[in-house]
């Protein structure tokens, strides 16, 4: 279920990326050679491009498979005997799956904590 999910998010979410980043980019890249009026014009379709249910859709699919993933990763290694730490971890990058600060960066430090101390589960000797 993690390795679909993952699968799905990476695909709706890069698409909402694209579509949003490069979109947007070019568009105001347009804008800017415009003049007053014609680029008010311009800034009401790159607003309006943002509130577009395309990739709001995709924006919309992808994190909800981005969620799924996670918690079904919790539950596979869960299962392996990673303790609870990584799985706090683990949720906390699930509840703030956007990327945008200020909760995008507490996510990112959350989801690599959680991997290092996986990781480190995973390759810990028996003995232990």
């Amino acid at each position: 279920m993690a390795r679909v999910s993952l699968l799905v998010f990476l695909a709706f979410y890069t698409a909402y990326e694209a579509i949003i980043g490069l979109a947007t980019g070019i568009a105001a890249e347009f804008a800017n050679g415009l003049d007053g009026a014609a680029q008010a014009g311009a800034a009401g379709a790159i607003e309006e491009l943002n509130r577009h249910w395309i990739p709001t859709a995709a924006a919309a699919i992808g994190s909800i498979a981005g969620i799924v993933a996670m918690v079904a990763t919790a539950v596979a290694v869960q299962r392996v005997g990673v303790r609870w730490p990584a799985l706090a971890l683990l949720g906390v990058s699930a509840i703030f799956v956007m990327h945008p600060p200020p909760f995008g960066p507490v996510a990112l430090v959350a989801f690599a904590a959680a991997a290092t101390l996986i990781e480190r589960t995973r390759t810990r000797p028996a003995s232990e």
